[in-house]
């Protein structure tokens, strides 16, 4: 979605999520201000150990399901699991994460093996960001070639699925930590 332009990573939650009941949810207006980069580079405020995350069935139920420390914003928190950029990915495609990659990346890397992505939650069936893609060693080899290359698919019909400035920034420490 970044590749196209339907959003970026300075992008809001708020305008990500454009369906979200912020009534709802707790800390609203901090929590629409938080960045995909944020949530991302995991300096969101936002923190959930593994296994404890809490309700996934609704959006508004993710996104109330972590602690949230406003004055952590910009800090690393680490956030396990959790669903928040599968909500993203839905609400602006109208599409599950793996439905909206069967049909824009694993195509255009030659992945034509049946992908399991699991678990899922709510009436939409929405895949889980964190963990849960089921990929064999040949297509894990096809993303790792993808960044290798900078984004840009290959073969005949090479193509730039994802810009080289994601693909550095995200193989690139976004925050200093201080040990």
């Amino acid at each position: 979605m970044m590749h196209n332009g339907t959003v970026a990573a300075n992008t809001t939650l708020e305008t990500a999520l454009p369906s979200v009941d912020w009534n709802a949810v707790a800390s609203a207006e901090e929590k629409k201000t938080i960045t995909l980069a944020q949530v991302l580079s995991m300096s969101s405020g936002l923190q959930a150990p593994c296994l404890s995350y809490g309700a996934q069935d609704t959006v508004e139920a993710v996104l109330n399901s972590p602690t949230f420390a406003d004055g952590e914003v910009g800090s690393f928190n680490y956030l396990c699991s959790g669903s928040i950029l599968s909500y993203v990915i839905y609400q602006q495609t109208g599409k599950t994460p793996l439905t909206y990659a069967r049909e824009e990346l694993f195509p255009a890397l030659g992945m034509n093996d049946e992908i399991v992505w699991s678990p899922t939650h709510g009436s939409n069936d929405i895949q889980e960001s964190g963990h849960g893609l089921v990929l064999g060693p040949t297509d894990l080899a096809k993303l790792g070639q993808l960044y290798l290359q900078g984004g840009v698919t290959g073969g005949s019909s090479s193509a730039q699925l994802i810009s080289a400035d994601f693909v550095n920034a995200s193989s690139s420490n976004q925050l200093i930590l201080s040990l």
